[in-house]
């Protein structure tokens, strides 16, 4: 087994981009090695706990079939694990599916391509989906929250980077209202919960609808499966807000409350940062904030 350094010189930066996604790969195949906590949490979000104990290789940069995957986890006969790390690049047309295809013909149907992200994804038939999908907060959150104590030194570090690379759950500051990075840090916690809900089923990503940013709001466009409304998430940064919306330029839930950045839309839930009780809480005690948020305005919804 080489050293992790060895394994990290084989990477250089290329024109116009950083090894990091490499680097990232090489450390976290390097902690799948010698922390067998790492590696359960690996196996349980693939649904292969039961080969916890077995004489598991675990590689990167193999050869498959067609092209090497980032890391490799294998008993060498009966099963695979095929992990695809994604930091800033995004994924090639057909990826997923030619990594499936290979698995499928080496371990039959005992196999699991795991897509480890930092951003959210939209999988579809053309780059194909992923068995499971984690991000790189979700890996953070494990070695901050659930990870026995005391961490070895190179855990540690490597929780920091994942901090320092905005590829953990960073915790929303009082600074929100006037400061552009910690309104990075709750968008980007917002997408984790919201792509969750969609994993649940209980919202559906708008067909045709991208993400609108960089207008004085942030607009996330999402429906609510068995209604027929139009709805939206929205951040106003000029009053620190976040809106739950329902489109009703009718009038139709005269009720409501108007949204106060647009008069066809009526408000479901709203978070007012300015006066709520959020700084102070700790990331995962934020995220559960903005996940009742979203549980509560859903409901909202099927009751009118």
């Amino acid at each position: 087994m080489n050293s992790i350094f060895s394994d990290l010189l084989k990477y250089g930066p290329t024109e116009g981009s950083t090894p990091i996604e490499n680097f990232t790969t090489e450390i976290f195949k390097y902690l799948l090695r010698v922390d067998d906590e790492i590696l359960r949490f690996i196996l349980i979000a693939c649904d292969k706990e039961s080969y916890m104990g077995s004489k598991l290789r675990i590689d990167s940069q193999v050869d498959i079939g067609k092209g090497p995957v980032d890391i490799l986890i294998t008993d060498d006969c009966s099963f695979g694990i095929v992990i695809e790390n994604k930091i800033d690049a995004s994924f090639q047309d057909k990826q997923i599916r030619r990594y499936k295809e290979c698995a499928e013909l080496r371990w039959s149907k005992n196999n699991c391509i795991l897509a480890l992200t930092k951003n959210i994804y939209e999988f579809d038939e053309k780059i194909g989906k992923p068995d499971h999908t984690l991000y790189w907060s979700d890996v953070a959150e494990f070695i901050d929250k659930q990870h026995s104590k005391p961490k070895s030194q190179l855990l540690d570090n490597f929780f920091n980077f994942l901090k320092e690379g905005k590829m953990a759950l960073n915790k929303v500051k009082w600074n929100l209202v006037e400061g552009m990075e910690e309104k990075e840090n709750l968008i980007h916690m917002l997408r984790v919960v919201l792509d969750k809900f969609v994993g649940d089923g209980m919202l559906v990503k708008k067909p045709g609808k991208k993400e609108s940013t960089g207008k004085g709001w942030d607009v996330f466009s999402y429906e609510v499966p068995a209604t027929k409304e139009k709805t939206d998430i929205v951040f106003n940064n000029s009053d620190a807000t976040l809106y739950f919306r329902i489109e009703d330029k009718g009038n139709k839930y005269a009720k409501l409350e108007r949204c106060p950045i647009s008069k066809n839309h009526k408000i479901l839930g709203k978070l007012d940062f300015k006066i709520l009780h959020f700084f102070p809480l700790e990331a995962t005690e934020q995220m559960n904030v903005l996940s009742k948020f979203i549980v509560d305005a859903v409901a909202k919804i099927k009751d009118l």
